[in-house]
């Protein structure tokens, strides 16, 4: 995919943190309701309680986890704000309202 394909690159996540037991080397949102609506992509790995998203794909979770965004920069996105009100997984703005997850 061309850089200029991006529309938002300062929003759009390009790498993620994964939970550590998923095989996945890439993310898919359209794989079985989307990888992260199934918790193959960790929204919460860093909780100040201790737990991670995997148990309920972050739901109650506290924490967030570090992304690097497609302009190359790198944050800490706490959650649900990666995929709520925005799925900043989708490249277009379209896609990110289509695919938005409400938590």
């Amino acid at each position: 995919m061309k850089e200029n394909a991006v529309a938002r690159p300062s929003d759009t996540i390009l790498l993620g943190e994964k939970r550590h037991d998923a095989g996945d080397f890439y993310m898919d949102l359209l794989e079985n309701g989307g990888n992260d609506f199934t918790g193959i992509a960790e929204q919460g790995r860093h909780d100040n309680n201790g737990t991670t998203s995997s148990q309920s794909n972050g739901a109650g979770s506290s924490g967030g986890s570090n992304y690097v965004m497609a302009d190359f920069s790198a944050r800490f996105i706490k959650f649900p704000q990666s995929v709520d009100p925005l799925n900043l997984w989708a490249t277009s703005g379209s896609n990110g309202v289509a695919y938005a997850i409400t938590y």
